[in-house]
């Protein structure tokens, strides 16, 4: 575990990319429901603090470095729950001074904070919820598909060897 004094500011210039992974998809899924859960790239639970894990770019420059850690993460993920068979399909990576400006029609956002506890260039997105209003479902939802949509717009495909 890294101590809190490692934890480092994140200034808007950088960028962070989030790892795109084939979902454990079970044989009763429908297929409508097998593409939504496709493009569900942000889901933001309650029972993870409304966190998304993302890289940084400081310790991740390239897109074939962050490749080169999806590829790791997919080789954890596949010997953890084997049954499951992640598959890392490349990332999505956006500004972060873009998704900290970003807000909704509510005034609810994001911001970014580096989270080292899982590696150096481990960050996380948290919801910033506007502290005057309520967020509710509709928000969350907004806030999940426009995150994908209009801010993480930079894609970059990747087959692990």
């Amino acid at each position: 575990m890294t101590a809190t004094s490692d934890v480092e500011p994140i200034p808007g210039t950088d960028n962070v990319s989030r790892w795109l992974f084939s979902p454990p998809l079970s044989p009763d899924l429908s297929e409508l429901a097998q593409q939504q859960y496709y493009h569900m790239v942000f889901a933001f639970p309650s029972s993870n603090n409304r966190c998304e894990s993302v890289v940084w770019s400081k310790y991740a420059p390239t897109p074939l470095d962050v490749h080169n850690l999806g590829c790791e993460d997919q080789s954890r993920r596949r010997i953890e729950h084997p049954h499951k068979n992640a598959e890392y399909l490349g990332s999505l990576t956006a500004n972060v001074a873009k998704i900290r400006d970003f807000k909704n029609i509510n005034g609810h956002g994001f911001d970014v904070v580096h989270a080292p506890e899982e590696g150096q260039h481990h960050a996380h997105i948290f919801i910033a919820p506007n502290p005057d209003k309520t967020l509710n479902r509709g928000d969350l939802n907004n806030l999940r598909e426009r995150l994908r949509t209009e801010v993480f717009i930079e894609h970059s495909s990747h087959t692990c060897p």
